[in-house]
């Protein structure tokens, strides 16, 4: 992936191959075998600024774990990456997306996916507009009430985390 993108002069079509190899990249995929040039970094956190603001409906935020989870990148986690995460883990129309995500990334899991009960949100994404529009086993609702009863996440802890969302006051 990184050979092909260095060998792309900077610009708006880097920008639309990297989005397309984050969404193609497979998470059971190894480490790279070569070093990622110099800006490769800094792109990735653009598609993180740029994801937090849209729906994408492309589970874009797979391929930036994969990255992450190899060291490729170190992103801070923070309020847009989280976004990202509520966004552009899953789609609408593919349950299985998000929930094969979660069970198979362990920081994910236990740190990462709680920060979606911190950050509100707004605009196009965030918990409530994504289960808005999207098929009802694909919501978030969904994806948090499947992996309680198989015993992926704890009960206790999706029950508190929500309700301590709940006292944040956010907008509905």
């Amino acid at each position: 992936m990184f050979v092909e993108l260095a060998a792309v002069p900077a610009g708006q079509d880097r920008q639309w191959r990297l989005w397309d190899a984050l969404f193609k990249l497979d998470p059971d995929a190894g480490p790279p075998a070569r070093t990622p040039p110099a800006w490769f970094t800094q792109a990735v956190a653009e598609v993180v600024r740029f994801a937090a603001t849209r729906h994408l409906d492309t589970p874009v935020f797979r391929g930036i774990r994969t990255l992450e989870r190899h060291g490729v990148v170190h992103l801070a986690h923070d309020e847009a990456y989280t976004l990202t995460l509520v966004g552009s883990l899953g789609d609408r129309r593919h349950p299985q997306l998000r929930l094969d995500a979660i069970r198979a990334d362990a920081e994910l899991r236990d740190t990462v996916l709680w920060t979606v009960f911190e950050v509100e949100g707004g605009g196009e994404v965030s918990l409530a507009n994504i289960d808005k529009y999207s098929r009802p086993d694909c919501t978030w609702t969904e994806t948090f009430r499947v992996l309680v009863a198989d015993g992926t996440l704890p009960r206790d802890r999706v029950l508190l985390s929500s309700l301590q969302a709940l006292g944040r006051e956010f907008s509905s």
